[in-house]
């Protein structure tokens, strides 16, 4: 078995967290086109790779989403830029890994399978998801009617049932697997015809293959592997979230409570005068 661990860093969207810590024997690479991460070339445990010289030169029609396209064909193209591996963990650059995550793996690794995915921890449906996307502002109005008249698409032709959503921020790849690969490019597909959410066109994508779904390992919950840290903002909140972010054990958490505390004032009566960010 050789395995990989790999995350994708658009700009400085994110605190690359620190793989150092936890013990973790695998490769871990992270692709961006942070100048200050490329010229570190090793940083946290991770090996920076530059985007460009891995891009593989894909002309996207939809230039306005170029750095999300161009992202999320690193995210479900792993058996291409990583062909060198047999399986392979994507996570989003802002998942803090825990410890237990090489029990996993190697348990993993040990079966047949094509995916390893899980279950949405806070949403049960799709219909739920992408309401949620609109609401907290992920999707703007046009975005959430293209994505509605999708799903009522696929529910009224391609016979969706919408009883099912997953995480997409954490995925196990198998290389080899004919199923994986083809669920995977069929997602992409549709990503840059809808390039919005990759969280609702997965379920969809599944569904559609549900003849191989007994190939797919479906846990219920990430949480017991990792902590979702904040993303950063462009605003004096990346203080309170740089705290949150260093709060990992309890002496730091004891701390750091009374500050993180004041901050989270601060910003509550900002919003509540400014309006939010």
């Amino acid at each position: 078995m050789k395995f990989v661990i790999f995350t994708v860093l658009i700009d400085n969207y994110d605190w690359l967290n620190d793989l150092t810590k936890n013990d973790i024997n695998f490769d871990a690479i992270c692709y961006t086109n942070n100048q200050n991460l490329i010229e570190k070339k090793k940083f946290r445990g991770w090996n920076i790779k530059d985007l460009k010289k891995y891009n593989p030169k894909l002309n996207f029609k939809n230039l306005k989403n170029k750095n999300f396209l161009l992202s999320r064909w690193y995210k479900f193209n792993p058996h291409v830029h990583l062909k060198n591996y047999s399986f392979s963990l994507y996570i989003d650059a802002n998942l803090e890994l825990k410890k237990n995550i090489s029990e996993l793996i190697l348990e993993i690794s040990k079966k047949d399978f094509s995916l390893g995915i899980f279950n949405h921890p806070y949403r049960s449906n799709l219909k739920e998801e992408i309401c949620h996307c609109f609401w907290n502002k992920k999707i703007n109005s046009e975005e959430f009617r293209i994505l509605k008249n999708f799903y009522f698409k696929e529910l009224k032709i391609n016979n969706y049932r919408d009883r099912e959503l997953y995480e997409n921020n954490i995925r196990f790849t198998n290389h080899r697997s004919k199923v994986a690969l083809m669920i995977l490019n069929d997602t992409f597909k549709q990503l840059e015809k809808y390039p919005y959410r990759d969280q609702v066109i997965l379920p969809i994508i599944i569904n559609k293959y549900n003849e191989f779904k007994n190939t797919i390992l479906l846990f219920n919950s990430s949480s017991e592997f990792i902590n979702v840290n904040p993303h950063k903002l462009s605003s004096f909140k990346n203080i309170r979230r740089y705290i949150i972010i260093n709060s990992n054990n309890k002496f730091k958490k004891a701390i750091l409570f009374l500050p993180n505390l004041v901050l989270k004032i601060i910003e509550l009566a900002y919003d509540f005068f400014i309006g939010k960010n």
